[in-house]
């Protein structure tokens, strides 16, 4: 099925215009919501996370029907993710955080069919940033010597 890259898009550069500040707020009640989220973010700059936030929201809503960039892309920065110290846990209170806040932000723009297709697409990507993720675990523990 594809997904409305367009409304995704649309939506998404408004809610940036608009609320500028956006990855900070989002960023301050992820952590709220799952405290041990700041390790896995301490060990890169705020204003590098910034950055990397929008340019990879931008990025996959690019290619968000594009089945085989999203698997190799999104598999790729969960295996960092993971070295990091996150957890699949992790990921699903970045999506809801993610709705939450984007709703919050587009203010009356949010409309039914606006959550649909964020929920969708989110539905998509997040099972691909760690689909292996017990299975790399494991691999790293034996790395690690600790099996």
């Amino acid at each position: 099925m594809l997904l409305d890259r367009s409304l995704l898009q649309s939506s998404f550069d408004g809610i940036r215009r608009q609320t500028p500040d956006l990855t900070r707020r989002f960023y301050d009640r992820l952590i709220h919501l799952h405290p041990q989220v700041r390790l896995v973010l301490s060990r890169v700059a705020f204003e590098t996370q910034e950055r990397l936030f929008s340019e990879g929201v931008v990025l996959v809503l690019d290619h968000i029907n594009d089945k085989l960039w999203l698997e190799r892309t999104l598999r790729r920065f969960g295996a960092r993710l993971l070295a990091y110290g996150a957890t699949p846990a992790m990921l699903n209170v970045f999506g809801d955080c993610l709705l939450a806040m984007l709703a919050e932000a587009a203010g009356p723009a949010w409309s039914a069919g606006v959550a649909r297709a964020w929920q969708q697409a989110l539905h998509r990507t997040l099972p691909l940033v760690m689909p292996e993720s017990d299975r790399f675990r494991a691999r790293r523990a034996r790395r690690q010597g600790t099996t």
